[in-house]
C-alpha cells in the first residue's frame, strides 16, 4: 500500500512571461517499506519537492490548498 501518492503535482514560480516552472505534472508513489533518494543537478526541483511534500510551499495553481495535487496517507501499522 502507498504511504505518499503524488498526483500531476506542478509548482510554478512568477508570472506572465517570467513564470519558472520548477515540477512539471510530476507522478509518482512510495510504497511501505520503499527508500527513496533524490537527485539531480542543480536547479532541477529537487528541495522544491521536498518543500511541497512537506507542506512548506502551496502546488500550483492552487495556492490555498497545500495537498491540492498532493495526497498524502499515513498508515499505521498495528
Amino acid at each position: 500500500m502507498s504511504y505518499i501518492l503524488a498526483s500531476n503535482l506542478v509548482k510554478k514560480y512568477g508570472s506572465g512571461e517570467a513564470t519558472v516552472t520548477a515540477i512539471s505534472d510530476m507522478n509518482f508513489t512510495i510504497s511501505s517499506g520503499e527508500f527513496v533518494g533524490i537527485m539531480g543537478v542543480s536547479g532541477s526541483g529537487k528541495s522544491t519537492l521536498l518543500s511541497v511534500m512537506g507542506c512548506l510551499l502551496y502546488t500550483s495553481p492552487s495556492p490555498r490548498d497545500c495537498v491540492s495535487n498532493l495526497v498524502c496517507r499515513l498508515l499505521l501499522e498495528k
